[in-house]
């Protein structure tokens, strides 16, 4: 079974032609494009009302999601394929005059609890640090334990008000965090 950390970083339309066998088992995280908008909507119409309310903070609609795609930005937005099908989405959108911006996920739930959201959320912050984000905030229903876990290991801070949870990741440190997660134990001090 795949992880995470068999992940690729490359936009599925540039895989080469031979990478696109169907036994092949690799995932990938991609920046989507306009041509992946209706894959985009396909994807939050096949959370049940469960998982859209937990994504969302509140119950919506079919039609909610055909408008929140239509006017939604793709910047700062990745995809979790898996030979052409979105299997769960990323995004950072980016506050105006601030280097801060918001995080959200989906996953669909058959994928849940293999480290899949941990690793969107790890290309995301990498993705908004090296745009010049300082913060980025993830707000989540305190009832989402799936996010609870996902944020555990964060740098930053906590706040929880009437059901919700923010939190606020400061990038510098949690970049800081992987670089030295990548020295060999060896050669720390």
């Amino acid at each position: 079974m795949s992880s995470a950390h068999d992940i690729q970083t490359a936009h599925p339309a540039s895989r080469p032609r031979d990478a696109m066998r169907l036994d092949d088992e690799r995932y990938g995280v991609y920046p989507l494009t306009e041509s992946d908008r209706a894959a985009f909507l396909a994807h939050l119409k096949s959370l049940d009302a469960h998982s859209r309310r937990l994504r969302f903070g509140i119950p919506v609609t079919d039609w909610h999601l055909e408008r929140f795609v239509c006017e939604f930005d793709l910047t700062g937005t990745m995809g979790f394929f898996r030979w052409g099908e979105l299997l769960g989405v990323v995004s950072v959108v980016a506050y105006r005059g601030v280097p801060r911006g918001e995080l959200a996920i989906s996953i669909l739930p058959g994928l849940r609890g293999r480290g899949w959201g941990h690793e969107l959320v790890r290309c995301a912050l990498t993705s908004a640090y090296m745009q010049g984000l300082q913060h980025v905030d993830i707000q989540f229903l305190a009832e989402n334990d799936a996010m609870r876990r996902v944020t555990l290991a964060l740098p930053g801070e906590r706040e929880s008000s009437c059901g919700e949870m923010t939190v606020t990741v400061d990038l510098e440190a949690w970049m800081a965090e992987q670089c030295v997660s990548l020295i060999p134990a060896s050669n720390v001090h």
